[in-house]
């Protein structure tokens, strides 16, 4: 059982429904196949990924309650081959901004936090948990959600290529 069915269970037992498996299931995919309308891969993405990949181990550390999604969908999109790790919360029941998600990803890397760029849209989660754990912090900011922050920012992912 992933998170997400995990939470959708608990959901129907809140509202006095019974907790049948099927209809949690029903809903999931419902759900997921309506977040299909909502997904859009910037068109500088595998370009920018390609060139870092070239030059640095790179990870990709995820807040998602339901892998087998999240895993289909960097497939379908072409992105699970430029990485050399991925780390999804729901296979590993820890979400960011837990500093134990971030050192997955380092450790399988066998990367220094201090020499870590990590680069997130969330600054609750991406930019907290990363600096947490010692990581230079990058707020990708393409729809500009947060312009009072401070930080080292980037609109685009392709902008990454002149920090590192």
């Amino acid at each position: 059982m992933t998170p997400f069915m995990a939470k959708l269970m608990r959901m129907l037992r809140r509202y006095g429904l019974p907790a049948d498996p099927d209809a949690a299931r029903e809903a999931m995919f419902n759900c997921l196949s309506a977040w299909d309308a909502y997904i859009y891969l910037p068109d500088d993405a595998i370009a920018t990924l390609q060139a870092l990949r070239q030059r640095f181990p790179t990870a990709l550390v995820s807040n998602f309650d339901h892998p087998p999604y999240a895993r289909g969908l960097l497939d379908r999109l072409g992105l699970t081959a430029l990485f050399d790790y991925i780390v999804i919360s729901g296979e590993v029941w820890v979400d960011k901004p837990d500093p134990r998600i971030f050192c997955l990803a380092l450790d399988a890397l066998s990367c220094a936090p201090d020499e870590t760029l990590f680069v997130g849209d969330s600054l609750s989660t991406d930019i907290a948990g990363s600096r947490a754990v010692g990581c230079r912090p990058v707020l990708i900011d393409m729809d500009g959600r947060h312009p009072d922050y401070s930080g080292e920012r980037i609109t685009r992912l392709s902008e990454l290529l002149t920090l590192v």
